[in-house]
């Protein structure tokens, strides 16, 4: 009996790349990115582009992009970003809404904002620096349009403010 030894490997080495840890420079940087409010996807493709900018020796770049430590899979960005969203705005329920509105009241009025929190009912109203320009022009003051559709899609139309509040059934009004 003759056993042959072939040394040559059969699988995907970039492919092993791809379950690496995202290396901590990687998670900073895309932590940035949210700050910056970019979207786990849109941080995904802006990341990636920057890498192939980067790159000088292009047979590299396979390597480069497969590397999970360099360029995480959008598993490891969706898990990063809802881990960034959980300590920056909290849950998405009712009282975590209103703990971060109230935490946040300081920066609306730092950038000439107003956000008013009233919990019961709940109801929130945002007042931005160009909703209160428009509100002091004479022909707002006159006619008010309210949008209660909650599209919002009116082109061109600068509002006054934005109230929102939890749906509410038509035999409350």
């Amino acid at each position: 009996m003759v056993i042959t030894i072939n040394f040559e490997h059969t699988h995907n080495i970039a492919e092993s790349f791809s379950y690496l840890r995202m290396d901590k420079r990687t998670e900073e940087t895309f932590l940035k990115y949210f700050e910056d409010g970019m979207t786990p996807s849109a941080a995904r493709i802006f990341h990636e582009i920057s890498l192939i900018e980067s790159i000088e020796d292009t047979k590299q770049l396979p390597i480069l992009l497969a590397d999970a430590q360099k360029n995480p899979r959008e598993r490891q960005i969706k898990y990063l970003y809802d881990k960034w969203r959980h300590i920056n705005y909290g849950d998405r329920d009712k009282k975590s809404v209103v703990s971060v509105l109230k935490k946040k009241q300081y920066d609306f009025l730092q950038n000439s904002a107003t956000a008013l929190v009233r919990e019961n009912p709940l109801i929130i109203t945002v007042v931005t620096p160009i909703m209160k320009r428009a509100s002091e022009c004479r022909f707002s003051q006159e006619v008010v349009f309210v949008d209660s559709s909650g599209r919002g899609n009116k082109i061109g139309a600068i509002p006054l403010a934005i109230v929102l509040q939890p749906r509410v059934k038509a035999t409350k009004h």
